[in-house]
């Protein structure tokens, strides 16, 4: 006799051949084709009506199929459960539906006495109608009135059997980036007795003192009302999962356990999550925020009516009941896990079933199956490794057979809980076409300060052009050359897992007046997509006084509170003067040493001082004492830039690999050689940079 999954499997790969995405439609017909022995036809019945229970919430006629397949299995206790549902979202042909089968097969928990007031109460409420009003255009309105600039719209609101609120990315009225989503209120509907607000759980969040970040409720007009939250900077936990570039155990365990640790203060505040998922996990240096708590629910901890928020994470429970619990949250946290470990989804059935934005494919490709089959603890590589084993019993269909949240962080709180996470390559879209930023910045020694500015506009969706200022000085606020210091920049930001798809940067020479400045970008490449200035220099309206100015504030203020810029230089500069080594680690970016060593560093402060450079900036490129090439600087390019130029007019062919490399990587007549940086000479008002060209060893 077969067994579940492979009698799902043979649904599926008979739907499968008439079309790529599952439908509810092609598994019924792939079902009348198929010839089950009589023993299995139970097996088949069941597995098609947990299919249209998994849809419950997308079509009220679902919940008629999953009658007729269950009453066919002769489940009685699975359509005791769904008269329970039927009868909370007010379907009334599925309810006569199952009193018909209660009174024929005299199955008492299938009779409705109350049945007749039951149905003339929602008729009755079903001929109020309410016009919906346009959300999107009364936001926008309530935007222009009060000085909020809507810099993205997230997430578009649907308003049908399932809900999705609106949510926007705004630049407030006080200067700070923030999150503005607007709230379904279920108290006006017919789930108000069992579901929350989204207000209430932050409400009981900040009670406890846990929900950092949440600013209140803001009525738009027509009783519609938006939540208002800070923006949470950091890289979402679904881009460290990726088939064949998994995560350590270790890496892997570590991020559980700060999961873990947020999920229990949310237990702790008799909250059930229930939307886990690697999108909403958002992670920072030392730290994992938990965002979006649109269908948590406030609980003591027993089961609580919810609906089905994503179809991939979902527990088996809500696919049986619609109901969860704490061991809801647990199960979902153990998918995270497992998929961090193999980049695989740990239920998948076929990977051949086609990836489609259509819910009730996604539903039937990732949901069916965890509601229908349990894990395979084959799947996981077993040893003497506990955590191992906590991974199937978190994922366990038994909700009762799964460990605590506690005792998961108890199994999980080992030494390798220290382990630090390593970013991922981010998969952020940074257009660049009128969607970037300019970011002028002197930075003598880049600092973490800096990077974390950059990352964060980076972060909300920028292309950030990066314009390091006087790029030909040296003096002891600016002791490293700015080609280098580009290079410190650009590593750190790899560092982050950004690419050169998210930022740019060019070199800018001092210029004596603002006048000579804002000509200077004005005429810089790619100036017409700059929509804004990233800069906390109350000076920069001189140069850009049309333009909006995105300050410190702006990512790292909070709503309420005063805020000092950041402004580490100093710190920097002193320590590596004073040989204060410690200090320099912690607050030096990452990138810094990957282009020079600390001795390198406290050496460039015995360099000879360029403040001005009268003349001309020339670069000259020597192998063996023999120059190669000369040519002066030309603007908004770097020496190397320059030198590439100057080789191919003189017939050679050229190309740069790498720019950002400690040395840069040059292809010359189909040879690699590295340009390295040797000094700097003033020649009367003429400054002459000087690199060596060294072949690269194979």
């Amino acid at each position: 006799m077969i067994n579940k999954k492979v009698a799902m499997e043979k649904i599926i790969v008979k739907a499968l051949s008439s079309e790529n995405a599952l439908s509810l439609v092609n598994l019924r017909n792939a079902f009348r084709r198929i010839k089950f022995a009589k023993e299995e036809k139970n097996i088949a019945f069941n597995l098609l009506a947990e299919a249209h229970m998994a849809c419950f919430n997308l079509d009220a006629e679902n919940a008629i199929y999953a009658i007729q397949y269950f009453q066919k299995a002769k489940n009685y206790n699975a359509l005791i459960e769904l008269f329970r549902l039927v009868k909370l979202y007010k379907n009334i042909p599925a309810v006569k539906m199952l009193m018909k089968i209660g009174e024929k097969e005299d199955v008492s928990d299938l009779i409705f006495s109350e049945y007749d007031m039951w149905e003339v109460s929602i008729l009755a409420k079903r001929k109020i109608k309410l016009l919906q009003p346009n959300i999107d255009n009364l936001f926008r309105e309530y935007c222009k009135k009060n000085g909020i600039k809507i810099l993205r719209k997230i997430q578009s609101g649907v308003n049908e059997i399932r809900r999705s609120s609106f949510v926007y990315l705004v630049f407030d009225s006080d200067g700070i980036v923030k999150i503005f989503k607007e709230m379904i209120d279920y108290k006006q509907s017919r789930l108000g007795k069992f579901f929350n607000n989204e207000d209430e759980i932050y409400e009981e969040l900040s009670d406890r003192g846990y929900a950092h970040g949440y600013y209140g409720k803001v009525d738009i007009g027509q009783g519609i009302i938006f939540l208002k939250t800070a923006y949470k900077f950091g890289q979402p936990l679904s881009e460290k999962i990726t088939k064949g570039d998994c995560v350590s155990f270790d890496e892997a365990s570590a991020q559980i356990l700060k999961i873990a640790e947020k999920i229990k203060e949310m237990h702790e505040a008799c909250i059930l999550y229930h939307d886990l998922k690697p999108e909403h996990c958002i992670c920072g240096e030392d730290e994992i925020e938990l965002i979006d708590f649109g269908v948590s629910r406030i609980t003591d901890g027993n089961k609580a009516d919810v609906y089905l928020a994503s179809p991939r994470y979902g527990s088996p429970e809500e696919g049986r009941c619609l109901r969860a619990s704490y061991a809801s949250d647990v199960f979902q946290l153990g998918m995270i896990f497992y998929e961090l470990l193999t980049g695989e989804h740990p239920f998948m059935v076929n990977p051949n079933i086609q990836e489609t934005d259509n819910r009730e494919s996604e539903i039937l490709k990732y949901f069916w199956p965890i509601v229908s089959l349990s894990f395979e603890e084959k799947k996981l590589n077993a040893n003497s490794d506990k955590r191992i084993m906590l991974i199937a019993r978190m994922l366990a269909k038994n909700p009762k057979e799964r460990p605590t949240i506690y005792e998961i962080i108890q199994t999980l709180k080992t030494d390798s809980s220290l382990t630090k996470s390593k970013p991922s390559t981010r998969k952020i879209v940074c257009e660049k076409k009128i969607n970037s930023l300019l970011f002028p910045a002197r930075m003598g020694i880049p600092h973490r300060g800096h990077i974390e500015y950059i990352s964060r506009l980076i972060n909300i969706g920028y292309h950030v052009a990066i314009s390091i200022q006087r790029s030909y000085t040296l003096t002891d606020r600016d002791p490293i050359p700015k080609w280098l210091v580009a290079k410190m920049v650009a590593q750190s930001l790899f560092d982050k897992g950004f690419t050169l798809n998210h930022f740019s940067i060019f070199l800018t020479p001092f210029y004596r007046t603002a006048d000579e400045m804002k000509m200077h970008f004005a005429m810089m490449p790619g100036m017409s997509d700059v929509i804004g200035i990233a800069s906390s220099n109350p000076g920069i309206r001189k140069i850009f006084p049309e333009s909006d100015v995105f300050n410190q504030k702006t990512v790292f203020g909070k709503e309420g509170e005063g805020y000092e810029d950041l402004s580490w230089g100093e710190i920097l500069r002193s320590s590596v003067k004073h040989s204060d080594y410690q200090i320099f680690l912690k607050y030096a970016a990452s990138g810094v040493l990957k282009i020079l060593s600390f001795s390198e560093l406290q050496n460039a402060y015995a360099k000879p001082v360029v403040e001005f450079v009268k003349g001309v900036v020339r670069v000259c490129l020597v192998e063996n004492k023999r120059e190669l090439a000369r040519t002066r600087i030309f603007r908004y390019l770097n020496p190397v830039e320059c030198l590439i130029i100057q080789l191919r007019q003189t017939g050679n062919q050229a190309d740069v690999l790498d720019h950002y490399s400690r040395d840069t990587v040059v292809l010359l007549n189909n040879k690699k050689y590295f340009f390295i940086y040797q000094y700097i000479e003033i020649c009367g008002d003429d400054e002459i940079i000087f690199y060596e060209c060294k072949p690269v060893d194979n």
